[in-house]
């Protein structure tokens, strides 16, 4: 690496020191109803939402004003859509929008970081020339985003498949206490209280936005949209419209639970059928390879011998 070289990249470090104290000095906007969130959240559950967007995005450690200003600046380019709110419901993140888009800049600046750090340990001891350090920096901030992006979707599908399971139990145990004379309200307020899995944690939360004002059917319709689970919204479907009609809700969860279970089978035979190439695998390259040498491995031996 040349003089030149090296000058270059300490004056672009000190370029990005200054910017970065620039922006960190300036105080971000704040609009209406941010401000107005915590007062209100008590009776509103859109505010009680944005509120605690607000203190996890607040709280975050890695939420310095730098990246909220970078992730403003982005957003009025490039907006993600409804499909990041249903993802980020999905994985149990209250986050907006922008608090994602947050965490993505953050990925990609941590990833381009340790790509530049590669790039200049390849320039300084190995032959690289200095647009390795830039070539990394780019494939370093890629793979970072793209790794955000990536766990958000894993962590999003192992928590629908656990909705998916936990669904038929739930129906089943509601239906029990309706069976007993329990109200619906009651008896949802009950299950959901002594369960531990996703679906309840969301049913709970629903719970908390009656106590508020909004109506049960309401609330359980605002959670099936904001999840987006076909299994799920079929449910609360038929019970909103059996509290509307007031049609008996112990056979209508009944059905449910039953045609719940007969999904999961077809699920798990899905799985079981598109997994057989992948079966073939141990036996083309582990089992038949042995199969074939012990069966070979005597004859060889035989004919070396020349008896």
């Amino acid at each position: 690496m040349t003089l030149a070289v090296l000058g270059a990249l300490g004056l672009a470090l000190l370029l990005a020191a200054g910017l970065f104290l620039v922006i960190t000095r300036t105080a971000p906007r704040r609009n209406l109803r941010t401000r107005l969130a915590p007062w209100v959240a008590q009776s509103s559950p859109l505010a009680m939402r944005d509120a605690r967007a607000r203190a996890a995005h607040t709280s975050d450690s890695l939420r310095i004003t730098a990246i909220r200003r970078l992730a403003s600046i982005v957003a009025r380019a490039w907006q993600p859509g409804e499909a990041t709110d249903v993802t980020l419901a999905r994985a149990g993140l209250s986050l907006s929008r922008d608090a994602w888009l947050a965490r993505i800049i953050e990925s990609v600046i941590f990833g381009a970081l340790g790509g530049t750090a590669l790039g200049l340990a390849a320039v300084l001891f190995g032959s690289a020339s200095a647009l390795a350090v830039a070539a990394f920096a780019f494939l370093g901030g890629a793979v970072g985003g793209y790794a955000r992006v990536w766990l958000l979707r894993r962590r999003a599908k192992a928590r629908v498949r656990q909705v998916l399971d936990e669904l038929p139990v739930l129906c089943e145990l509601l239906s029990l206490c309706l069976t007993a004379g329990e109200g619906f309200a009651d008896a949802l307020e009950r299950v959901s209280a002594r369960g531990t899995g996703p679906l309840a944690l969301e049913l709970r939360a629903s719970i908390r936005s009656s106590t508020l004002g909004v109506p049960l059917a309401t609330a359980l319709t605002e959670l099936a949209r904001r999840l987006d689970i076909s299994a799920l919204t079929r449910t609360i479907d038929s019970i909103v419209g059996g509290l509307e009609r007031g049609t008996p809700l112990v056979a209508v969860l009944r059905t449910q639970s039953s045609e719940a279970r007969a999904e999961a089978a077809r699920r798990l035979q899905e799985q079981a059928s598109s997994r057989e190439v992948a079966m073939l695998v141990p036996l083309i390259f582990l089992i038949l390879p042995v199969t074939i040498a012990f069966a070979i491995f005597p004859g060889l031996l035989v004919i070396q011998s020349g008896f």
